[in-house]
C-alpha cells in the first residue's frame, strides 16, 4: 500500500525494471484528482511486447511510504494511462 495525496492505495507495483511511474485512469478518477492539472505528455510508452500506449498526460502527486517514524514523502511525476491492468500504480 503506498499514499497519494493522502489517498490509500492499494494493489501497487514496484519495478526496477520500469523507466517510468505510471498511474492508470481508475485510480486517476477514483482520487477525484483534477484532470486540468495533466501536462501533456506526447510520447508512447512501449511494453515489452512492443505495444504502445499514448499517456493521457504527465502530474506530479505526492507519496508516502510507511508509516511514522520510517516514513518517506516525495514528489514523483506519474504518467496516466488509460489501458487495462490489475495494478492501480506502478512505481519504477
Amino acid at each position: 500500500m503506498l499514499t497519494i495525496e493522502r489517498y490509500n492505495t492499494r494493489r501497487v507495483l514496484v519495478d526496477n525494471g520500469s523507466s517510468t511511474d505510471v498511474m492508470y485512469t481508475t485510480a486517476f478518477l477514483q482520487m477525484k484528482l483534477d484532470p486540468k492539472h495533466l501536462k501533456p505528455f506526447g510520447s508512447p510508452l512501449v511494453s515489452f511486447s512492443g505495444d504502445r500506449v499514448y499517456p493521457k498526460g504527465i502530474i506530479s502527486l505526492q507519496i508516502t511510504v510507511r508509516t511514522y517514524p520510517t516514513q518517506v514523502t516525495r514528489e514523483i511525476d506519474f504518467l496516466i494511462v488509460d489501458c487495462p491492468s490489475s495494478y492501480n500504480v506502478i512505481l519504477g
